[in-house]
């Protein structure tokens, strides 16, 4: 179960969720071990931003795990913690690639697999039947982004690259699906 509910915060994260939303939507406790973590490491040094402490404590270590040694770029939004010139400098420090913020527009839809495939796909599945229960609900998603196949995911990935060429031709501008 632990590591199904790893696995949903994995993909509430890359589809743009703020942690305190992944966390109240998988029910942790707000005592949560990664959260009094933080907050430890906050109140131990009053420099350190929540930000910060994410990017390179969960963001960078989970990357470099799933990189395997291979060069990755790290992608944020133009979200205000993610623009921060203390998370921006701690970026240009420690991690060679990834794109300024200015690159990518916060809460871009169009842009993000999983806003325009993934969570439209797990809705359809889980809109079903009926879930009496939060708990129902949140094993059906993440019983569906488990079972969800290769093919399935590398089709919608395939569209990425198009869609930003669709974007570009519009001059950052509404593009029809």
């Amino acid at each position: 179960m632990e590591e199904e509910k790893r696995n949903a915060m994995f993909a509430s994260f890359r589809a743009g969720r703020s942690p305190k939303k992944v966390i109240e939507f998988l029910n942790y406790p707000k005592t949560d071990e990664f959260v009094a973590e933080v907050k430890r490491k906050v109140n131990e040094d009053g420099n350190k931003s929540y930000a910060k402490l994410v990017v390179k404590n969960f963001v960078k270590h989970w990357m470099d795990l799933v990189a395997n040694g291979r060069p990755y770029v790290l992608q944020q939004d133009s979200a205000p913690a993610h623009k921060s010139r203390e998370n921006q400098a701690w970026l240009l420090e420690n991690l060679p690639y990834h794109w300024s913020p200015d690159l990518w527009p916060p809460s871009s839809p169009t842009c993000n697999p999983f806003d325009y495939f993934f969570w439209g796909m797990v809705e359809n599945k889980t809109n079903k039947y009926a879930h009496n229960t939060f708990d129902s609900l949140r094993a059906t998603i993440v019983e569906e982004f488990a079972n969800m196949k290769k093919d399935v995911v590398a089709k919608a990935c395939g569209r990425f690259r198009h869609r930003l060429e669709m974007i570009v031709a519009a001059d950052r501008g509404y593009i029809k699906k």
